[in-house]
């Protein structure tokens, strides 16, 4: 995600990164020489944000970009909140990402392995390109499972 979007030097926006960056994945930028550190268009957050600034970023979100081609604990949290709250989402086509993004209709759902994937996917959003987005009654339903603590057992019910 860091390499596609600072290839991308036409895109407009900020990349804000919740996490540290780890090691092994600055050592391959360097080494295929992607200078995002000097890209003022890439913010990393690496400390602790609390349920208040939690809000108060996702809330200015146009965005959400879960490239995780595994499932990760709070992965899925973070899509179920972008479907919830109707934002633009990029996520993997494999695993559950990939089938909540069949299943509620939301969100562009790419290989996210591939550099040049998760470009075309950047530009196809962010040129304005139009991409599924959960309708508000499918949000609003989304919304009364996850909170009514139902959620788990209506997963893959279909």
């Amino acid at each position: 995600l860091v390499e596609a979007f600072a290839i991308n030097r036409e895109l407009e926006g900020i990349l804000l990164v919740w996490g540290r960056i780890p090691e092994r994945v600055e050592q391959v930028l360097s080494k295929r020489g992607v200078s995002w550190r000097d890209d003022r268009r890439i913010v990393v957050i690496e400390k602790y944000i609390d349920d208040h600034a939690f809000r108060a970023l996702f809330s200015i979100t146009d965005l959400v970009v879960l490239p995780y081609q595994r499932h990760l604990g709070g992965v899925s949290s973070l899509y179920l909140l972008s479907a919830i709250h109707r934002k633009k989402t990029i996520c993997d086509n494999r695993a559950w990402l990939g089938w909540a993004a069949e299943h509620y209709q939301h969100g562009l759902a790419i290989e996210c392995s591939r550099i040049e994937e998760i470009r075309r996917g950047l530009v196809r959003v962010l040129s304005g390109t139009s991409i599924p987005m959960a309708s508000e009654k499918a949000a609003a339903a989304l919304r009364s499972e996850c909170m009514h603590g139902q959620f788990r057992r209506c997963w893959g019910c279909d």
